[in-house]
């Protein structure tokens, strides 16, 4: 077995899914850890399917019994960052990351829960962790008294 590899999306994004999985036969992995998983990613997706390794996913919920998953509380650390920052009845623009990201939703979870705690007059904007369509967005929606919000994902 290899003791640990790293694949980048763009070295099996144009493999076909049979192609994909005999990739990952070829390494002779015992598990694999998958960081970024999104819904809409129908390889990753696949290969979870086909239950043949132990995986631990990182900010995605497990399947199964060969599946583990570790994250941070997205949703609480959402809220209690915002919540320093915000008063009552504040008008705040949120921008969100990509919108099939489970830690997108988990974020928008806690700001969607304070938002209803602080009587906020939310607006929620997906960038896709994108610094341009961020400022595109802020640009385009930019309203007196608005509060701009944003937790960001590094690369």
């Amino acid at each position: 077995n290899v003791p640990m590899v790293t694949i980048f999306n763009p070295t099996v994004e144009r493999l076909s899914r049979e192609d994909f999985l005999a990739y990952f036969h070829s390494l002779s992995l015992s598990g694999i850890i998958v960081f970024g998983l999104n819904k809409n990613d129908t390889r990753m997706n696949y290969l979870l399917e086909h239950n043949e390794w132990k995986i631990v996913l990182t900010d995605a919920p497990g399947r199964d019994e060969n599946s583990s998953c570790i994250y941070v509380d997205h949703c609480r650390a959402q809220y209690e960052t915002a919540e320093k920052i915000v008063s009552d009845g504040m008008k705040v623009l949120y921008l969100a990351g990509k919108e099939d990201g489970y830690v997108t939703d988990m974020r928008l979870s806690g700001m969607t829960q304070l938002a209803r705690d602080k009587r906020l007059d939310m607006d929620v904007e997906y960038c896709g962790f994108s610094e341009k369509k961020a400022y595109e967005c802020v640009c385009a929606v930019h309203r007196l008294g608005f509060m701009v919000f944003c937790l960001w994902q590094t690369a």
